[in-house]
């Protein structure tokens, strides 16, 4: 077919339409892939200073129950 003169054979061509559309979709899944990623990155790190936190919290309780004070 001749898509410069005008001329398409229908059977053959979908028009660029469809091509826009697919690229639409794959941008729309990759950004909805990079949101989830980084939703899950940042309750990782969540968890992980609240895990960190309550091991220091853990230390200070026992330091304190063997020497009567906090340690410096």
């Amino acid at each position: 077919f001749q898509a410069e003169d005008g001329i398409r054979d229908c059977l053959l061509s979908r028009g660029l339409g469809d091509v826009y559309k697919r690229q639409d979709l794959l941008l729309g899944d990759l950004t909805t892939s990079i949101f989830i990623f980084g939703v899950i990155v940042t309750v990782l790190v969540l968890i992980s200073l609240v895990l960190s936190n309550k091991e220091k919290m853990d230390y200070d309780k026992d330091y304190y129950d063997r020497h009567g004070s906090l340690p410096k």
